[in-house]
């Protein structure tokens, strides 16, 4: 169990340190100026200490011991402050759901993976030090950007998302405690920011839909226990759902919606494709039905 962020030790000792040091000097000083200026020092010094005890807290997260791999977590505490879908020109090189976080001073400051995955790139830039919360920040500021590869948890085309922790005007220091090539896993201890910053997370507008209707279907096998024969069936059902249907819907109103009946016919062969690859839940349609039938 952790209490406190290891990277705070030096902050805290620097505060105790000159808190017993003002001390002492106050309670051995003779004048009574001289008195007055020491506890005025021996009281910020207290404050500084008390300050980075409580900036630097670790608390656990409940969920860390529930989480699935394939489920998104926030990186960081704070508040949104915009949710919006964006051309990512930066990292992805594909439209977008930026979510910016914005961490007060009185915020936990460490920072989660927000999936399980591959850490594929990492980018620092040194930039600048505007408020965090301006949307400038996300482009001209210190930032450290990483790039997640997420394709051994999620289906899909689109894999990848990027997370991109932030200086803001009083912050110097991006802690990132990852290297490219590692192992992470969603809800883990990746770095830290200290006094005030921002962490931007940028999801693939694809992958949203993959995760919506993969979530789906995971919550309906729990329910149904996907060792049981009905749940086997169902889980093939929604499979063909979440990667047939749905993505041919996306393609063809992103894609083939102006090109008529050669449109359809596109989306037509990817969704037959999906439902040969599917094929267990058609070839066993008439057991399903039966099982449902039976409520087993």
């Amino acid at each position: 169990m952790r209490y406190i962020a290891k990277e705070g030790i030096q902050f805290i000792s620097i505060g105790f340190f000159f808190s017993l040091l003002f001390l002492i000097l106050y309670l051995y000083a003779k004048y009574i100026i001289l008195k007055y200026i020491l506890f005025f020092l021996f009281s910020i010094s207290v404050l500084f200490f008390f300050f980075c005890l409580y900036f630097f807290r670790d608390p656990e997260r409940e969920p860390d011991s529930v989480l699935k791999e394939d489920e998104i977590v926030s990186p960081a505490d704070g508040k949104i402050i915009f949710l919006q879908k964006v051309f990512d020109e930066r990292f992805l090189k594909e439209e977008v759901f930026k979510i910016s976080i914005f961490m007060s001073l009185f915020n936990v400051h460490v920072n989660r993976i927000p999936l399980s995955g591959t850490v594929e790139k990492i980018i620092y830039n040194k930039g600048k030090f505007f408020s965090a919360n301006l949307d400038k920040a996300s482009s001209e500021n210190e930032f450290n950007a990483v790039i997640l590869d997420a394709g051994k948890y999620i289906k899909g085309k689109n894999k990848k998302i990027a997370f991109i922790q932030i200086a803001g005007l009083i912050a110097r220091r991006i802690v990132c405690k990852i290297k490219e090539g590692d192992m992470v896993k969603s809800g883990e201890r990746f770095g830290l920011i200290k006094f005030g910053s921002r962490l931007d997370i940028y999801l693939p507008i694809s992958f949203i839909a993959s995760i919506f209707f993969d979530g789906i279907d995971g919550k309906v096998a729990r329910l149904t226990n996907t060792s049981s024969k009905f749940g086997i069936e169902y889980d093939s059902l929604s499979d063909l759902i979440a990667f047939g249907a749905a993505p041919s819907i996306l393609l063809f109103k992103w894609f083939f919606m102006d090109m008529g009946r050669i449109g359809w016919a596109v989306v037509f062969v990817y969704l037959l494709g999906a439902a040969l690859r599917l094929a267990r839940f058609t070839k066993n349609l008439l057991g399903f039905l039966l099982l449902l039938l039976q409520g087993q």
